[in-house]
């Protein structure tokens, strides 16, 4: 896996005679390099706040951006054109089911008028569904691919393996943001280690709000402790189980809140679980929140209950705002905070481990937090946003000369 920190020389396209007038604007030799990022939807979440930190940076360097949304709007559309980034949302939709066909089909065929009509010089694709409708119009142009893979995917069956397979055949590189990430793409891509590129996710200096802002800002109440999850309500980031295990805590303690913060497929079960008898009045569920990192300071712990994770961007900012983290012995999280004592995890996918870990951040609130800061220092020093500006842009620049 390499890691890519040089800066070299920007390449520029060239129009020729035969071309169309805009193509020929578009291939302008301005050393402008377009970079097409094609993935599903423009959600709240860590992928999409990395994307729109490294837009926003690499613009005055001579890059632009245009995302092709495959299954439709989404909540952060409107960020993302506001950083002068176009969005085209597309009506596909992610199944390889037979009934899908026709409209991802017509999606296919969209997304190469975009590429025959704006001509990047790289086409980034991430996860799965983006990575089949976007590699094969880029092949079709000659363009080199970056297939970006930010997680472990367990979910992928043999027929979606032998996709990848396939697929990475004729990808360029492809993207992780651990080495946990790529050295399980190189194993199940069957790609040499050398083409898969290590590029953490920068942590930006955000400005948080006070801790009574942000409990006025969630509609929490400001007296009491507040334990918290933040993130996309989804299976594999266990919601559920953070809301079941906070319903043996509230037992425990009546000085105990919890907040769910987020949205996702699973926000209906959640709403479920927050009303039953042990947490009514006690659970909060606030739904889709713009710029919810801002808010981790109104929580005293932030509990992360991910069965895969391909970073653990929640899990860093709430470090950085000074929140105490809970987290499982996953290999992002171990790589996350490498000098964490084996007993700061607690084992995935276990209510008991879950519950215990809990109970012993709270009880000893000031080696907690004495912890914290120091694992705040160290992840200032080693995910510096510059840095990752500058390996995402060194990594373009190299493909735009392939």
């Amino acid at each position: 896996m390499s890691q890519t920190r040089d800066d070299p020389e920007p390449s520029s396209g060239n129009g020729s005679p035969q071309e169309t007038v805009p193509a020929v604007l578009a291939r302008a030799t301005d050393g402008t390099i377009r970079v097409l990022l094609i993935l599903s939807r423009l959600q709240r979440g860590g992928l999409e706040q990395v994307l729109l930190d490294v837009a926003r940076s690499l613009s005055s360097k001579g890059f632009q951006f245009r995302v092709v949304a495959l299954t439709g709007p989404g909540d952060r559309d409107q960020e993302f054109r506001d950083a002068g980034v176009e969005v085209l949302p597309l009506a596909g939709h992610s199944s390889l089911s037979p009934f899908s066909w026709r409209r991802n089909l017509r999606c296919l065929e969209e997304v190469a008028a975009v590429i025959e009509e704006w001509r990047p010089q790289v086409v980034q694709c991430h996860h799965f569904f983006s990575g089949v409708l976007g590699r094969v119009p880029a092949w079709s142009r000659d363009l080199p691919v970056l297939q970006a893979e930010h997680n472990f995917y367990l979910w992928k069956g043999l027929a979606a393996r032998l996709i990848d397979t396939f697929l990475a055949r004729g990808t360029t590189a492809f993207l992780a943001p651990s080495r946990a990430v790529a050295c399980h793409v190189a194993r199940t891509h069957g790609v040499e280690a050398d083409r898969v590129h290590v590029i953490p996710n920068g942590l930006q200096r955000r400005k948080l709000l006070s801790r009574e802002e942000s409990r006025d800002g969630l509609g929490l109440p400001r007296p009491g402790v507040m334990i918290g999850f933040l993130g996309r309500l989804t299976t594999v980031k266990g919601p559920e189980m953070f809301l079941e295990t906070a319903s043996e805590l509230a037992a425990t303690r009546e000085d105990l809140g919890f907040v769910v913060i987020g949205s996702g497929p699973l926000l209906g079960l959640c709403w479920e679980l927050a009303v039953r008898p042990g947490l009514r009045g006690r659970a909060w569920i606030t739904g889709p929140v713009p710029d919810a990192a801002s808010m981790i300071p109104a929580l005293d712990l932030l509990v992360s209950c991910s069965s895969e994770e391909g970073f653990g961007l929640a899990v860093a900012e709430a470090i950085l705002a000074g929140v105490p983290v809970v987290v499982p012995a996953l290999p992002a999280f171990r790589e996350l905070l490498p000098h964490r004592e084996e007993s700061g995890f607690y084992e995935p996918g276990s209510g008991p481990s879950l519950l215990a870990a809990i109970q012993e951040a709270m009880s000893h609130r000031e080696e907690t937090l004495r912890r914290t800061e120091r694992e705040a220092r160290e992840l200032r020093q080693r995910f510096d946003p510059a840095g990752t500006a500058a390996s995402y842009e060194a990594l373009y620049r190299e493909l735009a000369r392939a």
